[in-house]
């Protein structure tokens, strides 16, 4: 998704992009950046650490999750790997980086010293300072979890949930093809087949 605001009159158009590596690529590299510039947007904001240099660089922001591909390159494919190393350039060469966490702030800092960075925590990152909701009464409580992709560590969430209580249900959202089927080989293996969506 693009989203192009005119801060002056608040109005927000999305434009979705074809799902496809190359259209991401593209995307973010170029076809934002000349979007923001047809459109005479105040501020290009990429909710992604790549973003396009075809707009000016003092109106460039990009967003720096983690640096997971650094951590556990075994998680990503060595195409992604590559794509991924373009992220110091872009996020060195933005007007600013905000940073989810105190721990990608630190992680940033340690690898982008040249970048000027802010802090802007989405306050879920971490599972240990999440509130604990009441149960439903007469629903079986669930954990949800992304495993649309190898780095988001589904097969962890999978082999957890044969330590939690029988009563408790995994939602894997976006798991497709061959993630799906070893997602759910898994669960057999560990004993939660009946627990996982």
């Amino acid at each position: 998704y693009a989203y192009v605001a005119d801060l002056a009159s608040t109005n927000v158009r999305p434009v979705v992009l074809p799902e496809s590596a190359l259209a991401r690529v593209l995307g973010q590299w170029v076809w934002s950046g000349l979007r923001a510039r047809a459109w005479r947007a105040d501020v290009l904001v990429s909710a992604s650490t790549v973003v396009s240099p075809l707009f000016p660089r003092r109106r460039r922001l990009c967003v720096i999750h983690d640096w997971r591909h650094l951590e556990r390159p075994e998680e990503f494919g060595r195409l992604q790997r590559a794509y991924r190393r373009l992220w110091e350039w872009s996020a060195t060469r933005a007007a600013h980086a905000v940073q989810i966490s105190p721990k990608t702030l630190a992680e940033s800092r340690a690898r982008l010293p040249r970048a000027t960075m802010t802090l802007v925590e989405n306050g879920r990152d971490h599972a240990a300072r999440w509130d604990v909701a009441a149960p439903v009464p007469g629903g079986a409580p669930t954990v949800v979890t992304f495993g649309h992709a190898v780095n988001k560590r589904a097969g962890l969430v999978v082999e957890a949930m044969a330590k939690i209580a029988p009563e408790v249900r995994l939602v894997v959202l976006g798991a497709r093809g061959g993630q799906a089927e070893a997602l759910e080989k898994l669960a057999a293996e560990v004993g939660v087949a009946d627990r996982l969506v």
